[in-house]
């Protein structure tokens, strides 16, 4: 089933006093790592009429503001949920976050010519390595039917081959990933100088699976390892046995830790601490741990990536590594090691100015505002 087609995708800036759209966001799961649940429902709970489905069950507490309807992670219960949200409430618009939950939306019976009109959010580029087939056969076809697909970056953007930027058309467009500051800044409130970690901190944050490139950062680590310094790994994934064992055989396990999944809260708290954040990265849509990096104030360095090109842009105080020399990331992390405090702290400075003047939370709410609208405004009868 074909959803209808909205108007062209050009994104204005919302209107002042214009009623809120009432949105029903569809997630694979509610959790701390999941950006369009922290930054697009949770952020908003409290001002925004909004409904959540999500395929698996959450791994957070929802506060009450917000409905939600839990799937069990068949397409059986996700559909099933999704019957009851759209009978429990009238919603102007479905947004899904997920190639997975928007082809069960295509799927579902519930779906009809005068369904809610679809936006379709796009959070990773098309070189990721971990789509598979499949994946890609599901984008396509989102591409192709709903009335809005956005990409995280224009790096994504550019990223997916011509015949999918065809089948969107107009109706494609990009909103960037962006940081939660107010968050971030009461959660490390209060938090002076005195509050850092002794000696130097590199910190990253990311699965610990091989697109994000963890053993590149290890092996530059490692060669550029001094007695104070200490590497934070936060994370879980597939690759955290290998890298425990390699900081075993350098005799490095005091100096390396790997800490697992964190609450979000403890996350800025480290990157707040922490004298360098390094992604290492292979392929990114819109990484949101280098915007919260950079939005704690905390210098960083990234792999010479399109999405990390993206945010260096007219930066020169951001640098860029290949992705698989460690070689070229000991130089870097050797560098901002031998600054001065008061200089990483000014570079510091200058990472959180470009997410305020880019990536902030306002900014992209105010542009998913507008798509909203455009695609749930209905003029007024004639007369």
């Amino acid at each position: 089933m074909v959803m209808s087609f909205g108007g062209p995708g050009n994104v204005t800036e919302p209107v002042e006093g214009h009623r809120r759209a009432k949105v029903l966001h569809l997630l694979v799961e509610a959790s701390e790592e999941e950006f369009a649940y922290n930054e697009l429902c949770l952020a908003r709970a409290s001002t925004h009429d909004m409904g959540v489905c999500t395929l698996l069950k959450s791994k957070v507490q929802v506060p009450e503001t917000l409905r939600l309807y839990q799937g069990d992670g068949s397409v059986r219960g996700f559909l099933s949920c999704l019957r009851k949200a759209l009978s429990d409430a009238t919603y102007d618009v479905i947004h899904a976050h997920s190639p997975h939950v928007a082809s069960l939306l295509l799927l579902s019976k519930l779906v009809p010519p005068t369904s809610p009109p679809a936006v379709f959010t796009v959070q990773h580029s098309y070189t990721n390595s971990n789509l598979n087939a499949r994946n890609r056969l599901l984008d396509l076809l989102a591409f192709a039917t709903f009335d809005r697909t956005v990409l995280v970056s224009e790096a994504a953007r550019d990223s997916f081959p011509s015949i999918y930027r065809r089948l969107a058309g107009q109706r494609l467009c990009v909103v960037p990933h962006a940081a939660d500051l107010a968050r971030i800044d009461r959660t490390i409130k209060g938090s002076g100088d005195e509050a850092l970690q002794s000696g130097f901190t590199v910190a990253s944050v990311g699965r610990l699976i091989p697109i994000k490139n963890p053993e590149t950062l290890l092996e530059a680590f490692l060669q550029e390892r001094s007695p104070d310094a200490t590497l934070v790994l936060i994370g879980e994934g597939q690759l955290a046995g290998s890298l425990t064992r390699r900081a075993r055989e350098a005799e490095a396990v005091e100096s390396v830790r790997l800490t697992g999944l964190m609450p979000r809260d403890d996350v800025y708290r480290s990157l707040w601490a922490a004298d360098l954040f390094v992604s290492a990265s292979l392929g990114e849509g819109m990484p949101v741990a280098v915007l919260e990096a950079m939005a704690c104030r905390c210098p960083v360095a990234l792999s010479d990536i399109p999405s990390h090109r993206e945010i260096a842009a007219d930066a020169d105080f951001i640098p860029l590594f290949p992705p698989k020399d460690p070689n070229a990331l000991a130089r870097q992390i050797s560098r901002f090691r031998q600054m001065s405090n008061a200089m990483r702290r000014e570079i510091g400075r200058r990472c959180r100015e470009l997410v305020e003047d880019r990536y902030s939370l306002s900014t992209i709410h105010g542009r998913y505002d507008a798509i909203y609208r455009d695609l749930s405004y209905t003029p007024p009868p004639p007369g």
